[in-house]
């Protein structure tokens, strides 16, 4: 697994899901910019399975592990 970046020294490639820390929690989402209006947001996945945006900025992320491997034992 990597290490944490701060996310307002270096952002993870654009809609890559990685892991979020925010202030009292985690959690899964990525980052994508509007090349419309040249903004960007955060989105994070939601108790429903959908994405949503953040109301805040993750202060870091780190990408995510690597799934097991699964061994054909259906563990």
């Amino acid at each position: 697994m990597g290490e944490w970046k701060r996310t307002a020294e270096e952002l993870p490639p654009e809609g890559i899901d990685v892991l979020l820390n925010f202030t009292n929690n985690f959690a899964v989402g990525y980052w994508y910019k509007i090349h419309d209006n040249n903004t960007s947001r955060w989105y994070a996945y939601s108790d429903n399975r959908d994405y949503t945006s953040c109301d805040n900025e993750p202060t870091h992320w780190m990408s995510l592990p690597e799934p097991p491997k699964m061994d054909g034992g259906g563990e």
